[in-house]
């Protein structure tokens, strides 16, 4: 059987709006006391709101945002071969 997670109030909240989306950056705390980091994001369509989230949970955030800053400094690079090349 799987292990529920129980959450206490969110810490702090960060969240922002493109077009017909919404994302949401919450930090939290679980019941045991262990930090984690909830992003969420909701698009309204034609059939209404769908939504979609991610749990980060303590232990792994220096795997994430070392993977995220991979994936950024691609991103920066190829951004900038397109402007040299446009």
């Amino acid at each position: 059987m799987e292990k529920q997670v129980v959450f206490a109030p969110k810490l702090h909240t960060e969240c922002f709006y493109s077009g017909n989306r919404s994302y949401f950056i919450d930090l939290m705390s679980t019941r045991l006391g262990e930090c984690c980091v909830r992003m969420c994001i909701g698009q309204e369509g034609l059939t209404g709101t769908s939504y979609a989230r991610i749990i980060l949970f303590e232990r792994d955030l220096v795997h994430f945002i070392s993977a995220l800053m991979g994936v950024m400094q691609a991103y920066v690079e190829v951004k900038s071969v397109g402007r040299k090349e446009g």
